[in-house]
């Protein structure tokens, strides 16, 4: 089994991502790459191939997900083939992000940000647990806002700044904006929108980050923006 290439970054966008309110923008969509995605210390790390590319002669995207063992003094990582399997999205997700104990959450789909695919939640396994649109999402007004706002002639820039922060609990957050947080029960496959003062165990997170100046890592959480 090959050795997955953990530094790898995916390629996004060659447009410029300021967004004008009242006339969308343009946007160039480059030929979509394979990408590497994982979780804090890269103990866990998703491949992602879009289809008709190396490792993948399949119709969707296909990831594979990684174990990396301890690398000790030599750095000899030995990964190991958690799960395999297609993702929802045609071609690519713009963004994914791993949580240290094994969830897969993709972000929006290639070509059409804020559109198909806007949050979809894997499981431990690989298997969908929810797969939200921008329609669904949108439905609230806080994030109907935003969409309004950060729309262009392809996309709608939902999460252009979001910051991603996964609890113990199978919980992430999506702080959207400085008052929008969206909370995902990824279990459950349910998400609730608010203000941050809503959420407890954010408001705790961010205290502890405050104290210890290092990100999200006392949430025992990881983020990661491609």
């Amino acid at each position: 089994m090959r050795a997955p290439r953990v530094a790898i970054t995916l390629a996004v966008l060659t447009a410029a991502w300021a967004l004008a309110t009242s006339t969308p923008s343009a946007d160039d969509w480059m030929r979509p790459e394979p990408a590497s995605f994982h979780a804090r210390g890269m103990s866990l790390v998703a491949e992602v191939f879009p289809p008709d590319s190396r490792q993948n002669a399949e119709s969707r995207a296909l990831c594979y997900f990684y174990e990396l063992g301890y690398p000790g003094t030599r750095w000899d990582v030995k990964p190991r083939l958690t799960w395999k399997g297609l993702l929802a999205n045609e071609q690519m997700p713009v963004e994914a992000i791993v949580s240290a104990d094994g969830w897969l959450v993709t972000l929006n789909n290639w070509g059409g940000t804020g559109k198909a695919h806007a949050i979809v939640v894997y499981n431990r396994r690989g298997r969908v647990v929810a797969d939200w649109s921008g329609d669904q999402l949108f439905m609230h007004p806080a994030l109907d806002k935003i969409a309004r706002a950060r729309m262009s002639m392809s996309s709608i820039w939902w999460n252009e700044k979001a910051k991603y922060y996964f609890s113990r609990a199978n919980t992430l957050f999506i702080s959207v904006a400085e008052d929008v947080v969206i909370r995902i029960d990824l279990a459950g496959g349910a998400y609730r929108v608010g203000a941050p003062s809503t959420f407890s165990r954010l408001r705790c997170g961010r205290r502890r980050h405050e104290r210890a100046h290092r990100g999200v890592e006392d949430l025992a959480a990881v983020f990661f923006h491609y």
